[in-house]
């Protein structure tokens, strides 16, 4: 186990939320996404960063926040990176346009109260 401090993971997870956020913000259509290779990369490589946070935040700190969706969001790091050739276009976009947004809010208020 790391010894980062935990608001640092939610940090990057708040942090690559926005990222995603303002890398498809001129974007409306998952097929718009899959045919911006930059930002179809950008916004895979961001959710694995979510994942990774997620899954490194130490258990104690993840019982300290039970609002957010630890599991879920530490299980978009091994999709992506297992099932990398078989992702569906509609699920990432769906993602990004509905949990993303709400990641981000609660992870923002988890970093404000911490």
């Amino acid at each position: 186990m790391s010894s980062r401090s935990p608001k640092l993971y939610i940090q990057d997870i708040l942090q690559a939320c926005e990222d995603i956020l303002n890398f498809t913000q001129a974007i409306n259509k998952a097929i718009d996404l899959q045919n911006d290779r930059r930002t179809y990369l950008a916004v895979i490589h961001s959710l694995e960063i979510i994942g990774e946070a997620a899954r490194q935040t130490p258990k104690s700190y993840r019982e300290k926040h039970p609002e957010f969706p630890w599991r879920e969001t530490a299980s978009l790091r091994n999709v992506i990176a297992h099932e990398y050739f078989g992702l569906d276009i509609d699920i990432i976009w769906d993602v990004i346009q509905t949990q993303i947004p709400a990641l981000a809010k609660q992870a923002r208020k988890i970093n404000v109260e911490e």
